[in-house]
Order: C-alpha cells, then structure tokens, then sequence
C-alpha cells in the first residue's frame, strides 16, 4: 500500500513541477489542497471559504502554483477562473493522490454542516431539479445555513459527460444508462400522472388512454425527442394531440387552468404543481415500463465527507416523494 501511495505521490510532483529536481521539496499538501480547491469551486473567494483560508492566502497559495508548474493554471474569465491544459491534466492526478494518501494515514476531513461554506453542482434530468430544489433549500437553510448549492438542468444523455468535466458534484437521474465512475443509490421507480384542472369527472383514480387522448396535451420542448411515454402510446394504436410545447416544466401550470388541457408529468412534479395550485392530478394507465431513478457520486468523491452529507440529505428528501406517491 505504501509503496502505491510513494507512486502516486511521485506522479503528483511531476505534473505539479517543471522537470527540475530542485523545486520537488517546495510542494506540499496544503498546495495540493488549494489547487483542489480551486479546481472544484472555480472561484477565490469560494475556494478559500471552502478551505477556511482567507483570499490572500489562497491567492498567495495560486501564485506559488504558478510559479511551480511556469502556467497559470487557473484564468480569471466571466464565467468563473477557468483551467488551462495543464491544470486539467494535473487534476485528476492530484485528487487521486491524495484520496490515496487520506485512506492511507486513516483520515478524512471534517465537515460542520453548520458551519460550512461549500459550493456544490447538482446536475438532474427528467425535471427532478423543479421539486428538488426548492426542497433542498429549505433543508440547507435549517441544518446548513452557509452552504450554497447549485441545481442544472442536464439532458437525460448528458450526465455522465458533466461527471467527467467535473461540471456537476452529484447527479440525479431517471437515464438507466451505464455511470462506471460513479456509485448509484436507487431511489425509486418513475411514476407517471396526469395533471389538470378538470379531473373531478373521471370514471376511475386511473385515466383510460382514451379519457387520456381526449385532452389537449402541454409537452416541454425535450421531450419531443426523448418521449417514451408518446412511444408507448404508438405502439398501442394511440396517439395524443399535443397543442402547446413550452420549454421548462416551470412553464406548464397556468396552462392547464384551461380545463381542456393537461400535462402527463412524472408524479413528483404533478406533487409540485398541486401543492402550489388548485390543480388536479390522477393516474396514468402504466403502459411503458418504469425507470429508476437514482442518485449518483462519483467514485472520487466517495471520502468527501461533505458530498456524503449531501447524498443523506437528498436522498432522504427523494425518498420521502415515494413514501407520498399512492396518496392520489
């Protein structure tokens, strides 16, 4: 074990220096931490918040990687202070090196959620980020009030391309798509609904295809490519008229005040869209086989003792959408 660790360590120095045996001595774990730092948050102020530093001794940390690897590594832009070549290069090397040498020494850092500053990405599909997020925030601002989170939109094939630019710290997911990298917690089964504002005169709690058909349908713009609701529908001889394509599911709700429209939605936003509005919902006759959804971490994250708070914390709240699914 230690002689693997010795190898990382060795392979970490030679992409963090220039080809010079002299500047070897001069890097040291706290540099190591600061790049990671910077490499995750993309930002100073963030970065040293994340590390406890003030911002001059995390600018004064940068300036010393500079001078050791003779390249920027890190360019302020608009969008944030983005890597160069090198800085990418050097990134995984590093973040495997020292996970390896915390496994090795027994260790891994602490996390107050109460008093932490991190900054994390959560990238979700199939529109789990409309009622993650707002239930996610309250959760943060009760338990831990200095952590900021980010919620993207992601397409349903483009998850684990954003792991691997280290876009996006967790991921949720109804894709069933192979993620080797990352370690997945099932949460449960994509249930389908119908939501409207003119379901009371329904003949069952379950909608017939041809109660279903009926209606003018809302679709969101993405779904016209990746609809496997409106597949299974086909290949049943049927086929929905869909009448308004909106770009988010944040668009749907004041269209369906019209009672001849409704939204076949995955049953946490119809949740969302009830709960904030007088609209009704009802079941769907399951004509497509479920998907699971699942959270996702990366492997490389697996010791990060904050991303494993954030994994309890959500999948807690996941997991309580399911516990509420039957109650129609």
């Amino acid at each position: 074990m230690i002689v693997s660790i010795e190898k990382h360590i060795v392979k970490l120095v030679y992409f963090c220096l220039p080809i010079n045996v002299m500047n070897m001595p001069r890097i040291d774990f706290n540099l190591a931490q600061s790049f990671l730092a910077l490499w995750h948050e993309r930002s100073v102020s963030k970065a040293a918040s994340r590390l406890s530093l003030t911002q001059p001794a995390l600018s004064a940390a940068l300036k010393r990687l500079r001078a050791l690897t003779d390249d920027p590594l890190f360019i302020r832009t608009p969008q944030g202070m983005q890597p160069t070549i090198r800085a990418i290069t050097m990134a995984p090397v590093i973040e495997e090196s020292l996970r390896r040498l915390r496994e090795a020494l027994g260790h891994s850092e602490a996390f107050d959620p109460l008093t932490s500053r991190r900054h994390f990405v959560i990238g979700c599909d199939s529109g789990l980020d409309y009622r993650l997020a707002p239930s996610m925030t309250h959760t943060l601002r009760c338990m831990a009030p200095g952590l900021s989170l980010v919620f993207r939109a992601i397409p349903p094939d483009g998850l684990e391309a954003a792991f691997q630019r280290r876009e996006i710290d967790l991921g949720v997911t109804a894709n069933q798509g192979a993620h080797p990298d990352s370690i997945a917690y099932p949460v449960g089964r994509l249930i389908m609904e119908c939501v409207g504002s003119n379901l009371g005169n329904l003949s069952s709690p379950t909608m017939s295809i041809s109660e279903l058909c009926a209606f003018d349908h809302v679709l969101i713009e993405h779904a016209r490519r990746f609809s496997r609701f409106d597949h299974a529908l086909r290949g049943l001889g049927y086929e929905r008229r869909v009448s308004v394509t909106v770009p988010s599911f944040g668009h749907i709700p004041p269209l369906l005040n019209h009672p001849g429209i409704v939204a076949i939605v995955p049953h946490y936003i119809a949740h969302a869209y009830c709960d904030l509005t007088s609209l009704q919902r009802a079941q769907v006759p399951p004509i497509m086989d479920r998907m699971t959804i699942r959270l996702l971490v990366p492997a490389r994250s697996a010791a990060d003792t904050a991303i494993e708070w954030l994994r309890r914390a959500i999948l807690l709240e996941l997991q309580s959408w399911w516990c509420a699914s039957s109650e129609v």
